[in-house]
């Protein structure tokens, strides 16, 4: 999070720079006593280069220093985007910012986005970070929408996509446009180099193969840690639990759901107790921690125990991923 504020930093100083203002700016440096340092040299070598942060206080002292420089800085936004791969101690160290944001009444407009089910699960830590911030949520896009990502992108570089390769990457993706960027890129990438302009079986699965090593390397390990048990039955709970578009699931709906996939696939049959087992474990680190069981409410400390749910909104679709690798087939057709 260190780094990002810095990127933050020598953003806003290119900006300053670009818009002709760091002339104006370096004659008044004798007279702001209190600027950064770091500022100052960057200024006098007209070059965006700022030193690594020590902590989160002299991020928000350069920061505000900046914010007090840029001519209409209610005009001027950060995007920080992917909040949702982010290490607990970021999330802490982003918290403590924003708070100093609302607090030391910072011009520039921050936006923050994630894939969440609210503000509290993205940023975490403590309730109040919410008062800060403006809540914007949006619907996972349709399956046309996906569709749209992949066939945008193979009409530019002239590969045709059938139509139901274009209908896996919107089940796959289950509403995030990640997937569509992840599956559409690696699918074409394997068509280019083939020479070729068609999306094929044989590219189509080279693709799903370069996408699952392109993923996310924290659902990766995640999913690694919760199915490599030397039982197939804990990769194939998991299936289950991502082949439903539900996000919230009773205990005893997931173990029907895992059954009707053993029936349809033929899977070995499993003693009901360790299924109920590998699903309590699934909650665990040394499982990936893969599971949670599902808050009462928003921001609540309560838990509804019976009901579980992936712990990471991407999971879902990564595992519909990697099962397509093994050529198991996850997710209900668009419109079904």
């Amino acid at each position: 999070m260190l780094q990002i504020f810095r990127e933050i930093g020598q953003g806003l100083l290119s900006l300053l720079l670009k818009v002709g203002k760091g002339g104006s700016i370096a004659k008044r440096i004798e007279v702001e006593l209190s600027l950064s340092p770091a500022i100052r040299a960057s200024f006098e070598k007209r070059s965006a280069e700022l030193p690594p942060f020590e902590d989160v206080n002299t991020a928000i002292r350069v920061l505000k220093d900046l914010d007090n420089l840029i001519p209409n800085a209610k005009s001027t936004v950060v995007v920080l985007d992917e909040l949702e791969v982010l290490t607990d101690d970021d999330r802490r160290d982003l918290a403590f910012f924003i708070k100093q944001v609302g607090d030391q009444d910072f011009r520039l407009r921050f936006v923050l986005v994630g894939i969440a089910e609210n503000v509290h699960e993205l940023i975490g830590v403590h309730q109040s970070i919410a008062r800060y911030i403006k809540e914007v949520s949006l619907q996972p896009l349709y399956p046309q929408d996906l569709m749209d990502i992949v066939s945008t992108a193979a009409e530019a570089v002239g590969v045709e996509v059938p139509r139901e390769y274009l209908l896996r990457v919107a089940i796959i993706g289950n509403g995030f446009p990640h997937f569509a960027h992840l599956m559409g890129k690696s699918m074409l990438i394997e068509v280019v180099v083939a020479d070729a302009v068609l999306v094929t079986p044989v590219t189509y699965k080279l693709g799903v193969e370069r996408a699952v090593k392109g993923s996310i390397q924290e659902l990766k390990i995640a999913y690694e840690t919760a199915v490599q048990r030397g039982s197939d039955y804990y990769k194939h709970l998991i299936w289950a639990l991502a082949n439903s578009d539900i996000v919230d699931v009773r205990n005893d709906e997931w173990l029907q759901m895992y059954h009707e996939l053993e029936h349809r696939l033929g899977w070995k049959s499993v003693d009901e107790s360790k299924l109920k087992n590998a699903i309590g474990n699934f909650k665990n680190d040394a499982y990936g921690k893969i599971i949670m069981s599902t808050p009462a409410r928003y921001g609540s400390a309560e838990i509804r125990y019976r009901y579980k749910r992936f712990s990471n909104m991407l999971m879902r679709g990564h595992v519909r991923l990697q099962a397509e690798q093994d050529g198991v087939t996850l997710g209900r057709q668009p419109g079904m």
